[in-house]
């Protein structure tokens, strides 16, 4: 038997196979408005050590763009509560661009992202694939 059927279905419960925690990301979010970029496109800036070191999204027929950014965590394990403040500074230290300001902030979140692999794919006859092999569970921490 080969199940391709989810994550969050009973076949890998039945086969007695585990889910590990592989890799947690935390992003910070946030809608604003965006002065010195035009709403033509969706902006990414990337790196090496972050990944999505920085994204802006604008939303169609509105002044919002939806921003978001990885955050590692600090020494305790935290993430820093988001601000227009923060949002300004974080571009600027991630993207090296002036001239680019956020004016306002109607939203500011963390979201975490908890990827989980499982410990193994078969048992005796049965194998699990496709998205039987993984879980990605979101969680939003409203700020």
């Amino acid at each position: 038997m080969v199940a391709c059927n989810g994550g969050k279905s009973a076949t890998h419960k039945k086969l007695g196979i585990n889910f590990e925690l592989h890799q947690e990301e935390q992003l910070w979010v946030g809608d604003v408005e965006v002065e010195g970029l035009k709403p033509d496109a969706w902006y990414n800036w990337l790196s090496p050590k972050f990944g999505l070191a920085f994204a802006l999204f604008p939303f169609k027929n509105s002044n919002s763009w939806q921003l978001q950014a990885v955050m590692p965590p600090d020494a305790d394990g935290n993430i820093p509560t988001p601000t227009l403040e923060s949002f300004n500074q974080l571009f600027k230290e991630r993207t090296q661009i002036d001239g680019v300001t956020f004016t306002n902030s109607t939203w500011q979140s963390i979201y975490r992202v908890n990827i989980r692999r499982a410990e193994r794919y078969r048992v005796g006859n049965a194998f699990i694939a496709s998205g039987a092999c993984h879980s990605i569970q979101s969680q939003e921490a409203w700020a």
